[in-house]
């Protein structure tokens, strides 16, 4: 056709956590590269890799939760330690995945 293709950057961003995580974990044994997605060993690792780590990063930077993390101390440490029980406002994902799948 004539018009334009799009994807969401957040499932592209999800893709990459998945990607690194495959690839770098303890468990990386467990995904041999013939199970991989085709789409992911068209890019060599040591160009994927870099690529994602930067594509995240961006993310996160652009996209800065500033929620604050409660700190305690604890006896015997140098520096507090983050408490992680901060509540998120979170956006309907479900919705996100829905709608794109609907369009």
């Amino acid at each position: 056709g004539s018009g334009y293709f799009f994807g969401m950057d957040v499932f592209h961003q999800l893709h990459c956590l998945d990607y690194l995580r495959k690839k770098t974990t303890l468990y990386s044994h467990l995904y041999p590269p013939e199970e991989s997605k085709a789409e992911d060993e068209q890019i060599p690792p040591e160009f994927h890799i870099p690529h994602c780590i930067d594509s995240i990063r961006l993310s996160l930077q652009c996209h800065a939760d500033l929620s604050l993390i409660p700190q305690r101390w604890a006896d015997g440490w140098l520096e507090p330690w983050a408490v992680w029980t901060n509540k998120h406002m979170c956006r309907n994902f479900d919705a996100i995945r829905d709608w794109a799948q609907s369009n």
